[in-house]
């Protein structure tokens, strides 16, 4: 890599510096501290209402659970709540998938704190 002194500035060549940055960002900026779904609970179809999709389903039961984040952990201080959200999804997806469900309406998230939310849905089975 050549950096250049120009009128008493350092200059990389732009294109270079690209790459860095996309290395970089693939090496850490993209890691998570916090789990991602299992390939099981992927297969689970998250509803955000109920809707004439979910009529054929069969109610398995509820689903109700906390989703923390720290948001020192994941130094994304700036969208902990959206993670927390994101977070408590996978959540419950794995949840309706060891109750046996292929499928859950998120019916609430409320917010507890910028870092918390509470999430609540109902786990269904779908296909027979």
């Amino acid at each position: 890599m050549n950096l250049n002194m120009k009128n008493g500035s350092l200059q990389m060549n732009p294109f270079k510096f690209g790459w860095l940055v996309a290395i970089g960002f693939s090496l850490f900026g993209c890691a998570s501290p916090y789990p991602t779904a299992t390939p099981e609970a992927m297969k689970v179809q998250v509803f955000r209402q109920a809707s004439t999709l979910t009529n054929q389903c069969r109610l398995i039961g509820p689903v109700s659970l906390n989703s923390k984040i720290d948001p020192y952990k994941s130094g994304l201080l700036g969208d902990s709540y959206e993670r927390a959200v994101e977070q408590g999804v996978i959540q419950a997806r794995e949840r309706a998938f060891q109750m046996g469900g292929d499928a859950i309406v998120v019916t609430t998230v409320d917010a507890v704190s910028f870092y918390e939310v509470v999430i609540q849905g109902q786990a269904l089975r779908c296909q027979q």
